[in-house]
């Protein structure tokens, strides 16, 4: 019986796990590395240490699954997007990796801003215009390295790296070109216009394959090295993301909301209509005649524990949970604007972070019961806007951290109107990454029920919620005003 071997390539650590074919998890292993943070706006890795954590994790993914290790039959990657790393003809880096995180290319940015304006770039790449893309940085990287672009053999985001060393084909997925900011989101290729006229080389880029597809299959020298056989086909991965969302059961009537660090609303399209008035980022999606809108919140259950590390000191997330509910019956409710990263999809203001309508009376679970109602009221206002181009959304797929509230998932219910389903398993990036290499060896992958909860919308609450959200948005629109 086959089994699959999913990475999962994250910003600070690396990730990697062995499913059977029901997409079971067998093992897991993890290690971490470090980012470099040369400034504020410099941030690099090694791109080594990927590769290193990603052998590592690997090997101990195999033997903790014994005989199912020795029996993988494909790897695949869910991988951080943007970052990229300039490598030789035998895969090793050049240079280290610029990460994602980095914002050092200030003067590309407005020079690609001045060059195509707001509205011909989000039309062409499904993007606002960002300096975090991959595409300024490649720009500024260019003139201030010259000599490492000049020598690269190819410019590499990370999922195609590790792709790259695994079976020596420089590939990537359209879901990871298309967060290049370079991709053109309706041709489904790289844009000849902005590389041309940004004098970018195209010749130093991955060709583009759809995920699941077999990129080849791994060096025989390094299956010996991880204990895996020379059969072992590697699989073209995904943008980690839209793993997840796989992982999570996305459908055409089912939307996903990650409820982790941050928040990624998606829901598919069959057409690659942008948003008129850039609200939200658009990417292809993992199969042909699929595209992905994704909604962002840059702060979901990291702004709740924020709130217990700083305000709550000493009470469990469970017990933070209880006050809440608390509170909850007490019907007297406060606000919060989970922005403590900055104001994200679909509204992309300046509002800073913060409560407000508070009071004398204003206790602990009042203050966390706001935070996951603004978060909720976040990926509301995200949905809302996706669905003016798709269609309502039957259910909401949740998963994360944040996912293990009860409390939280039922007022994601409750706020979105949205029948709310969580899932047996937390690692959705991971099973999207071995369903993946399922259809690279076998041509599909099973179809998976991963149901755990299910919170329908509370009638009564949902009234109530309805005008708290309406109070929401003009509290915002006052900010704005």
């Amino acid at each position: 019986m086959n089994t699959y071997l999913a990475i999962d390539l994250g910003t600070s650590n690396c990730r990697s796990a062995v499913f059977n074919e029901k997409m079971e998890l067998l093992s897991i292993s993890s290690q971490e590395y470090p980012l470099f943070s040369i400034s504020a706006e410099e941030i690099e890795q090694d791109a080594e240490d990927y590769w290193q954590a990603a052998k590592a994790t690997i090997r101990r993914a195999v033997e903790e699954a014994g005989e199912a290790g020795r029996a993988v039959a494909g790897i695949s990657i869910s991988s951080q997007g943007i970052t990229f790393i300039p490598v030789d003809e035998s895969g090793k880096p050049l240079d280290r990796a610029i990460s994602w995180l980095d914002t050092r290319a200030v003067c590309e940015e407005a020079a690609v801003e001045d060059a195509y304006g707001l509205e011909e770039i989000f039309r062409v790449t499904g993007k606002r215009a960002n300096g975090c893309y991959t595409l300024s940085k490649l720009m500024w990287y260019r003139q201030a390295r010259r000599d490492i672009y000049e020598k690269a053999y190819r410019i590499l985001l990370p999922m195609d790296y590790l792709i790259f060393r695994l079976c020596g084909r420089p590939v990537t997925d359209h879901t990871m070109a298309a967060g290049t900011m370079f991709y053109d989101i309706g041709v489904q290729d790289w844009s000849e216009k902005f590389l041309a006229e940004q004098k970018l080389d195209r010749e130093k880029l991955p060709e583009i394959c759809w995920a699941g597809t077999a990129a080849g299959k791994i060096d025989p020298a390094l299956a010996d090295e991880l204990g895996l056989s020379h059969d072992v086909v590697i699989a073209v991965g995904a943008q980690d993301q839209k793993c997840a969302s796989l992982g999570a059961g996305i459908s055409s009537s089912v939307a996903t909301a990650s409820l982790g660090t941050a928040s990624c609303i998606e829901r598919l399209s069959d057409r690659p209509i942008a948003d008129a008035r850039q609200r939200i980022p658009l990417f292809s999606y993992l199969w042909p005649g699929a595209w992905a809108f994704e909604g962002i919140v840059n702060t979901a259950a990291s702004s709740y524990q924020w709130f217990r590390n700083n305000f709550a000191k000493g009470i469990s997330y469970p017990e933070l949970d209880v006050l809440a509910a608390e509170a909850d019956k007490k019907g007297e409710r406060c606000f919060f604007f989970p922005y403590l990263a900055g104001m994200t999809a679909p509204f992309w203001g300046d509002m800073p972070a913060g409560f407000t309508d508070l009071s004398l009376a204003t206790d602990t679970g009042q203050l966390a019961m706001a935070v996951m109602d603004g978060v909720a009221c976040n990926i509301r206002a995200n949905l809302e806007v996706i669905e003016e181009v798709t269609g309502a959304s039957e259910e909401l797929r949740l998963f994360g951290g944040g996912a293990v509230s009860p409390f939280w998932c039922r007022h994601v219910a409750d706020i979105t109107g949205k029948r709310v389903v969580t899932l047996r398993s937390p690692e959705t990036a991971l099973a999207g990454a071995a369903m993946l290499a399922c259809k690279a060896v076998e041509g599909d992958f099973p179809k998976l029920d991963q149901t755990d909860q299910v919170y329908e919308p509370d009638a009564v609450h949902a009234a109530v919620y309805e005008e708290y959200y309406q109070k929401y948005l003009k509290k915002m629109e006052g900010h704005f005003s």
